[in-house]
């Protein structure tokens, strides 16, 4: 009997992001509205929207991306039934042809939800796979491609209030130090060749961001590449990355040619925020990795 997929409130609560008794109250509220999941925790300050997609990704090897300035051809919104798109909230976002077959990559808030994906794949007679997004742009996208309802300033991104900082008198916890790597056996003569260390690569990072992603890296057993705008498709051809991570600031500069590259690559981006914790850091990458240890 197969293992019936986790939803996306079992995944904040796995992942320690939420506690049981938080989710079961949004859920409880969930029912008299009908509004989205993610809605409704980051009305409540509980999980910002970027960082539920970061988790998402995380949680279930699965690539997000950000939809703002992104633009779709029409051939490619037109595999997409207007309906469909519309009632399941996702968008056609890119085709990719893999050991002669082609699949079509939507943009979803919920990448568990099997029913939608199993939909879509119906419709246009190709394998499915799901990216996340989050859920306003998803709406923006199918108002500007579909003609849908605008969404409402309800579910506009809001302001992500961080949790308040401890009283004078208490001190905070000291950061985590990452856990140490595993120390393993060097492969033999035979799988040495075949053996494959997984790469992060990391475009135009300064200094400061360099050496968190190098100490996050290190933490997951992966190496660490860096590469520019200018020569990231040639970095990614030369170390096939498991994650290509970028400051929010660079990403803004080429959202879809990124989003592209990673998906051709089949890597995982990490768009990350230098005011951050690093120690978030490590936790997507090992996402990353191990997905691509999952698949050698």
């Amino acid at each position: 009997m197969s293992k019936k997929p986790l939803r996306i409130g079992e995944l904040l609560v796995q992942s320690g992001v939420l506690t049981e008794a938080a989710l079961a109250d949004v859920l409880e509220r969930q029912k008299a509205d009908r509004r989205r999941l993610g809605d409704l925790l980051a009305e409540r300050n509980l999980v910002e929207p970027r960082r539920l997609a970061q988790i998402l990704s995380y949680q279930l090897s699965c690539p997000w991306l950000s939809l703002t300035n992104v633009d779709l051809p029409k051939a490619l919104l037109e595999l997409v039934p207007r309906d469909l798109a519309i009632e399941h909230t996702l968008v056609p976002v890119h085709l990719r042809e893999k050991n002669g077959t082609t699949f079509l990559y939507v943009a979803t808030h919920d990448p568990t939800d099997e029913v939608a994906l199993a939909a879509v794949a119906d419709a246009v007679k190709m394998p499915v796979r799901p990216m996340v997004a989050i859920t306003f742009e998803i709406r923006q996208a199918l108002t500007r491609y579909y003609g849908a309802p605008a969404p409402s300033l309800t579910t506009a991104p809001i302001a992500f209030k961080p949790p308040a900082p401890p009283a004078p008198h208490q001190k905070p916890a000291p950061p985590k130090p990452p856990p140490p790597v595993p120390q393993k056996k060097p492969p033999t003569t035979a799988s040495a060749e075949t053996a494959r260390i997984p790469t992060v690569l990391v475009l135009n990072a300064p200094d400061r961001f360099h050496e968190q992603c190098k100490l996050a890296a290190r933490s997951v057993g992966a190496t660490l590449g860096q590469g520019t705008l200018m020569d990231a498709a040639e970095k990614v051809k030369d170390v096939r990355p498991a994650a290509i991570v970028v400051t929010d600031d660079i990403y803004s500069f080429d959202r879809a040619g990124l989003n592209k590259l990673a998906i051709e690559a089949d890597a995982l981006l990490v768009v990350w925020s230098e005011d951050v914790d690093a120690s978030q850091l490590q936790p997507l990458l090992e996402g990353a990795v191990r997905r691509v240890r999952r698949a050698s």
